[in-house]
């Protein structure tokens, strides 16, 4: 369970990222790679977060 918490925002960051990136490459040709990239690195900060909110 601890690591299904510990990668839940990092899949949801690269799901987001997919589906942006399909919406993108419909109106820019935008690199697939960076935008996972980028949602892979917004699953990891979106899990900080969260560990930061819940030790207060």
């Amino acid at each position: 369970m601890k690591i299904f918490k510990t990668y839940a925002p990092v899949l949801i960051g690269l799901l987001v990222g997919f589906v942006v990136e399909e919406y993108l490459n419909r109106r820019f040709d935008i690199s697939s790679m960076l935008v996972l990239l980028i949602g892979f690195v917004g699953g990891i900060l979106v899990s900080e977060w969260i560990k930061a909110v819940k030790k207060k």
